[in-house]
């Protein structure tokens, strides 16, 4: 017996039979997306790495799975889909705009595996390019509304902050530009080590407590009210860029209670900061409020001078992601969730009384051919066991097929749910499925 072998660290299997529930959350998705007119797109999995390294941060960069080909050239594995997405906008000027893009795919990071982390995993991006006003925020945010209720989930909640207001906290507190980058990073950490853990990160990268204080000051706010924080963060503002910021997060806010009729929803965090470098004004995440600690299960914002560094011409671009191995772990600790996913994509499963194996191909023929989606056992074992079977794959009918109904053309059609049954012909059977697409 040869050595057994394993899937690499941070990858996961998925057996035959056990990818329901991601193909469910990854068609609901995608019926959104297109729902909302978004076109699909498709790219490498690896990209030259000063495509992926240009704009990222230098945390993202120690992630990268990076090589080099034979011919020496630095290339590394995708970590993300906007990099793609935006080097092929930006190769491609004449293209119409705005243009609204999704991809569901592939990325790599090498990440410490945890709950809810991996180093392969998929995303389920959407982008929009060519429209600088929040419509594209408000779009986007609404793609996730619509996305995580047809999945099922009732306590998510989208966080939102803006680049601009950080950049008028790092200004206003008096910290040297070149410390933004550090103090950003510093910021990010707040929720998992605390106010005393962000203050240590700031004596570490030279700053002082007094710099920490200042900035604290103005993103603690004890208001609730979204819109109540707003003004009284603008109070503390003196910066055009932070009031820009202000009025971006407030014509979010205020559009999305237009359309929702409250803002139960989504909510102003002013210490949150995304890790990317290339994010500009409105950035999201989404998470799940009682969810197993798995982080935010989609994140996002507006980065309009991506495109420009990839050499095509300015163009405002605005984007959200969905982590779907974060979707599958939390339906599959989800009881409700889980048996709602895991339906079956069969119409009906054959079980057969006959010995004859070709009557049985003859019968799945026909059916198929005139669009029943069926299964049946090829071994021909026990129909015990046949039923046994169907009942394991979650059919929600079942033809039985022996020489009597053969004989007869009559065949008993069975709801697992209902458990009526009922004798029909294969044109009944053909109808009745076609009535219900």
């Amino acid at each position: 017996m040869g050595k057994k072998m394993i899937a690499p660290k941070g990858t996961r299997d998925f057996l035959p039979g056990s990818m329901v529930i991601k193909n469910r959350i990854i068609k609901e998705i995608e019926k959104v997306y297109n729902k909302y007119g978004f076109n699909n797109w498709d790219g490498p999995a690896f990209e030259y790495f000063d495509t992926l390294t240009v704009k990222s941060g230098p945390d993202i960069e120690k992630e990268i799975y990076y090589f080099k080909d034979k011919a020496g050239r630095e290339l590394a594995l995708r970590f993300e889909l906007t990099a793609s997405i935006s080097r092929m906008i930006a190769s491609n000027p004449m293209i119409k705009k705005p243009v609204k893009a999704y991809s569901i795919g592939k990325v790599w990071r090498y990440e410490k595996p945890q709950l809810g982390r991996y180093r392969e995993f998929f995303q389920a991006d959407a982008d929009i390019f060519g429209c600088s006003s929040i419509a594209a925020e408000v779009e986007l945010l609404q793609m996730v509304r619509e996305s995580l209720d047809k999945i099922g989930f009732c306590d998510w909640k989208i966080y939102l902050n803006n680049r601009k207001l950080l950049n008028a906290f790092v200004l206003e507190s008096g910290i040297l530009p070149e410390k933004k980058a550090e103090v950003f990073r510093a910021m990010d950490k707040i929720h998992k080590i605390g106010k005393e853990g962000v203050k240590r990160e700031f004596l570490k990268c030279g700053l002082t407590e007094d710099d920490f204080e200042k900035l604290y000051y103005l993103i603690n706010i004890e208001e609730t009210d979204n819109l109540e924080m707003l003004s009284e963060i603008e109070k503390k503002l003196k910066s055009e860029e932070g009031i820009e910021g202000i009025k971006e997060l407030r014509d979010i806010l205020e559009t999305w209670i237009l359309l929702e009729g409250d803002d139960k929803r989504i909510s102003v965090d002013f210490s949150m900061v995304r890790g990317l470098d290339y994010y500009t004004g409105p950035i999201y995440e989404v998470k799940i409020e009682s969810g197993p600690g798995l982080g935010s299960i989609a994140s996002g914002g507006r980065y309009d001078g991506l495109i420009e560094i990839y050499g095509g011409t300015p163009t405002p671009a605005a984007g959200i992601s969905f982590g779907i191995e974060r979707l599958i772990d939390l339906v599959e600790k989800d009881e409700n969730l889980r048996n709602k996913f895991k339906s079956s994509f069969l119409d009906a499963f054959i079980v057969s009384y006959s010995k004859d194996l070709k009557k049985i191909f003859e019968l799945a023929h026909k059916l198929r051919k005139n669009g029943v989606a069926l299964d049946f056992d090829l071994l021909a074992r026990a129909p015990k066991k046949q039923i046994q079977i169907a009942i394991s794959k979650n059919v929600p009918f079942i033809i039985f097929a022996g020489d009597d109904e053969f004989e007869t053309g009559k065949f008993n059609f069975k709801n697992t749910q209902t458990q009526e049954q009922q004798s029909m012909s294969i044109d009944e059977i053909i109808s009745f499925f076609d009535a219900r697409k």
